[in-house]
């Protein structure tokens, strides 16, 4: 019997996994290990049919961001197109909330179209958890570091790039996740 997912999969997942490990999603009242959302990422790209390659990295996407892993050290267990889909939906760490979005949204209108399929499930699945952990409990909007309004005009921003330029599926749901934030900003 053939596995469900591959052995790249399956790699990236447990290095993920270790890197990620003692890191915590933000929710209201669970402690949600962070595994759950690259794992998720992963999920959809998977679904929506793209190649391990771009699982995997949908898998990696915060490695470099937030577990100090170089693109050197992905390319090394993971390979080079890997590695550069990665490093294209990762953020520096040494700029303001401002200026990093800024970056990352000139990164992605110039990125590979994986990157930005990866850039999409990412958004989705925060944008979900946002809004349901707001929802919630209405206090949580107070642990982030910009306003929500802020926050939406960066997604109505990275929607805007990503739907001009791989529309369909991912992009769709994409315009479905930023329409509830905009809802629960204006409610």
């Amino acid at each position: 019997m053939q596995p469900i997912y591959s052995q790249a999969v399956q790699h990236a997942m447990e290095f993920a996994a270790m890197k990620h490990e003692g890191q915590w999603r933000k929710h209201p009242y669970l402690n949600i290990p962070f595994i759950s959302h690259p794992a998720s990422v992963g999920l959809m790209l998977a679904r929506a049919g793209y190649n391990d390659d771009v699982v995997v990295a949908g898998i990696l996407h915060d490695v470099i961001e937030d577990c100090k892993v170089t693109a050197e050290q992905m390319a090394d267990q993971f390979g080079e197109k890997v590695a550069q889909l990665v490093v294209q939906v990762s953020q520096p760490q040494n700029m303001t909330w401002m200026e990093k979005k800024e970056f990352y949204r000139k990164t992605l209108d110039v990125a590979q179209l994986e990157a930005l399929a990866i850039a999409a499930a990412d958004h989705t699945y925060n944008i979900h958890t946002l809004v349901e952990g707001m929802t919630i409990n209405p206090r949580m909007r107070m642990s982030f570091e910009v306003t929500l309004e802020d926050r939406l005009q960066h997604e109505k921003m990275c929607y805007e790039i990503i739907s001009r330029r791989l529309p369909g599926d991912l992009a769709d749901e994409l315009s479905q996740a930023v329409a509830s934030l905009e809802q629960f900003v204006s409610s």
